[in-house]
């Protein structure tokens, strides 16, 4: 009588979408019996029966047996490898991409008003980004480095439409000419001081030259 079981293992994703996963299958006998020995004919799985994976490619595979006379044992040890050329080319490399389109935003001029527009449509993108990665990797203790990456790249983001918004406003309050803001008030005291300190310096330098004329005239007298 013919029986399938399932098996699973714990995944290991600190690496994805370049991860691999080390499976083992143990098969052992419960109870002392000389009628049962498990006892494998080769050293490596046979895979001519099985079947090719679009995601998954097998790296390795060994059997180990252990024989006693109490029990036998016989392991199956599979190492799985992702292949990750079709992840890599359409979740990592639009990330990057996101990346530089990200800084851009800064290029754009304040007066048409399209810098919070572009940083909250970059900001989504991400969110969407991280949404497929959660779907596609297991659930696991182990948090993958390119998740952190997303993360990270995730909070820059929001600083980037903060600071967007922020200077859109600024630029709007300025426009209107409303120096009753914090900001505005400083700007203002510090290129009168600027002015100030100008004027002085160039007093100073022709104060300067005066004094130097009557001198040099009287040398060349």
């Amino acid at each position: 009588m013919e029986s399938s079981h399932e098996c699973s293992c714990s995944a290991e994703v600190m690496y994805f979408p370049f991860d691999s996963h080390a499976c083992a299958i143990e098969l052992l006998t419960v109870e002392h019996s000389d009628e049962i020995r498990f006892c494998p004919l080769l050293k490596e799985i046979y895979m001519a029966y099985t079947r090719s994976n679009a995601e998954w490619s097998v790296k390795s595979d060994l059997v180990e047996s252990e024989l006693s006379e109490y029990y036998s044992l016989v392991k199956f040890n599979i190492i799985l490898s992702r292949k990750s050329r079709f992840l890599f080319f359409n979740l990592v490399v639009p990330v990057v991409f996101l990346i530089f389109v990200n800084l851009l935003v800064f290029c754009l001029p304040e007066a048409s008003g399209e810098r919070a527009s572009m940083a909250f449509t970059v900001f989504l993108t991400f969110v969407v980004f991280i949404s497929m990665v959660t779907n596609i990797l297991p659930a696991s203790n182990v948090i993958s480095r390119f998740n952190v990456f997303l993360q990270i790249q995730l909070f820059c983001s929001i600083l980037i439409t903060f600071c967007a918004v922020w200077s859109i406003s600024q630029y709007h309050k300025f426009e209107e000419k409303n120096t009753s803001g914090v900001m505005a008030r400083i700007l203002i005291k510090t290129s009168r001081l600027y002015r100030k300190r100008c004027k002085i310096k160039k007093n100073q330098t022709r104060a300067s030259k005066e004094k130097r004329m009557p001198d040099d005239e009287n040398e060349n007298t």
